[in-house]
């Protein structure tokens, strides 16, 4: 894994913390060894020995007894621990304080990055997979990333400091036992590391999956019981879910197997290491607290490096979320679009619309797509004219519907408000426009919050808000609901009908209070009567607002001034007979 891509991952403020985090290891790792050291002087004194320690305690203390320096001993190993225990505790609070930070600000960028990204990125994006993204991967960075790298370089340093104290107690024992347990890791995790990506892989790509399926099930709970295919969607669940248990275990399994063979390992080592200060010829006297320090010092450091091979296993399997995170925080179009270099401020300045919107030689061309979407579009529309689009499905309608919301930018034309290209503020061109689409997003909230649509409580317009429902005809539906516009519409607004959600939408647009609306498909879904009632609606906003109506049926535009005919892309007729 390579460590440039988790430094991109990470933010610009939280790198500057890692050296004082490091710090605080090295500070954590002086502890340890302290701890280690103070056992040989103890078992000194408890065995009647004087070490160094006794010797400098009984200079600068004279006249102490013998049992009184040994009780001091005692208390600084007790202290020392306690402080150690304290130290060790603050330090696990900043890594943890640091590490959920990180997670909750890459969440926030990512979500940041797929709001912001041009429409053409959600076009080839499905939705499960970004959920998955903002969600399931920040929370793997965290658990298989940030805390492998941080626990790496803390025991690191640990094993270091110990280590180097071994050596100067017993350099041969220590080297020895250095090199079983190096030589045990790296083969560990040459075995193992790779198989660890795999399932890594395969895990990241069934998260996805398992999310896609959940969605589409209860999304689309209707259809699904209807049609009787409940079995099929828990097929495709328990299938995507086993996959999870499968490669899951799997990690864990593997996470669980250098603690088991370390043990095994530790055991040889530590008979190893007597064998080997007796060959030396030391008697027991000598042998015994050397033993005692390395056997403190094993309880220590093999349990460090059952944590290394761990989380260098831990490493591999998230190489996957890694390379994701870093893609997409990299990309030119999740950090380079043409909305980036704008507010996305609610409330932004809309510009001010005077005389006409031109649009000029305007050509589209989908992501990967060998054909045009739209071809030399040039149309002029005056201000509080009605225009009506028509055309078969796939003649370019919606797209063209989308050039002009500002969704997409063309690929080459573009298109201008009194003159002035509206890509130049993409934002303020917006906050000129209504829009309502065939199928209406509603939020599981109350109806003024859906009309409103993401304006806090304490700003919304209630003049505006019931000018709006009056407009758009929603103040007899909500005369008859019992908490009026504070009535909770459900998931999608299950419990409205078709053309109730239509007026809601229509509403939406109103409350903007723009001078153009553009209706998209709006009355497609509708049976003959909702839809002439919301054609009804949309023919009183002639003349007074700019109306854009894209429709199959002649029925739903005939109120136009102009009618424009789509075909393959291309503008084939006119009708200005209106």
């Amino acid at each position: 894994m390579q460590l440039s891509k988790i430094f991109t991952i990470l933010p610009k403020n939280r790198l500057k913390q890692i050296p004082i985090i490091f710090i605080l290891m090295v500070i954590g790792a002086l502890f340890e060894v302290l701890g280690i050291g103070l056992v040989l002087p103890l078992i000194d004194v408890i065995s009647g020995d004087k070490s160094s320690l006794t010797k400098f305690l009984e200079q600068i203390l004279p006249g102490r007894s013998t049992q009184n320096i040994t009780l001091l001993i005692v208390a600084m190993f007790a202290a020392l621990y306690v402080f150690k225990g304290a130290y060790l505790s603050f330090q696990a609070w900043v890594v943890g304080r640091f590490i959920y930070a990180v997670k909750a600000e890459v969440s926030n960028i990512l979500m940041k990055s797929y709001i912001r990204a041009p429409y053409e990125f959600h076009l080839e994006q499905n939705s499960s997979h970004l959920l998955r993204n903002v969600s399931t991967e920040s929370t793997q960075l965290v658990n298989h990333v940030l805390i492998p790298i941080l626990s790496i370089a803390i025991e690191f340093v640990v094993i270091l400091a110990v280590s180097i104290f071994l050596l100067v107690l017993e350099p041969i024992g220590t080297i020895s036992v250095l090199l079983l347990l190096l030589t045990f890791s790296f083969f560990f995790h040459r075995i193992f590391g790779a198989y660890m990506e795999k399932i890594g892989r395969i895990r990241h790509q069934a998260d996805g999956m398992f999310i896609q399926t959940t969605q589409e099930a209860l999304g689309g709970i209707k259809d699904v019981k209807v049609l009787g295919k409940e079995q099929h969607f828990l097929d495709k669940f328990g299938m995507n879910n086993q996959t999870l248990s499968d490669v899951s275990s799997k990690a864990y399994i593997l996470s669980q197997l250098p603690r088991l063979y370390l043990e095994t390992i530790g055991i040889i080592v530590f008979l190893s290491l007597i064998i080997l200060l007796i060959l030396k010829g030391g008697d027991f006297g000598q042998v015994i607290p050397i033993l005692g320090v390395f056997t403190l010092a094993a309880f220590r450091l093999l349990p460090s490096a059952n944590r290394i091979i761990t989380y260098m296993n831990s490493l591999s399997y998230a190489e996957k979320v890694v390379e994701m995170l870093n893609d997409h925080l990299t990309r030119a179009d999740l950090t380079n679009s043409f909305e980036h270099s704008v507010d996305i401020n609610i409330d932004k300045e809309p510009s001010v619309f005077n005389q006409s919107i031109e649009i000029k030689n305007l050509c589209y061309q989908y992501p990967k797509a060998t054909i045009l979407a739209l071809s030399n579009i040039n149309l002029i529309i005056k201000k509080g004219e009605s225009i009506g689009i028509v055309g078969k499905s796939g003649a370019g309608k919606s797209t063209l519907s989308d050039a002009i919301l500002g969704l997409i930018k063309p690929s080459t034309g573009s298109i201008y408000l009194d003159g002035v290209d509206i890509y130049n503020d993409i934002k303020s061109w917006q906050a000129l426009i209504g829009y309502v689409q065939q199928d209406i997003f509603l939020l599981d909230d109350s109806i003024r919050r859906n009309i409103a649509f993401g304006v806090p409580d304490d700003k919304i317009d209630l003049k505006g808000l019931n000018e709006a429902i009056s407009e758009s005809q929603l103040d007899e539906l909500i005369s008859t609901l019992p908490e009026g516009i504070d009535t909770q519409l459900g998931e999608r607004g299950v419990r409205l009908s078709g053309g109730q959600k239509q007026r809601i939408g229509i509403a939406r647009a109103l409350y903007r209070n723009t001078p153009i609306l553009v209706f998209d498909e709006a009355t497609s879904a509708l049976d003959n009567e909702t839809e002439s009632e919301i054609v009804s609606a949309i023919k009183s906003f002639k003349g007074i607002r700019t109306t854009i109506v894209i429709a199959h049926r002649l029925s739903t535009i005939e109120h136009c001034d102009r009618v424009i005919e789509l075909k393959e892309g291309c503008i084939t007729n006119i009708d200005e007979s209106k």
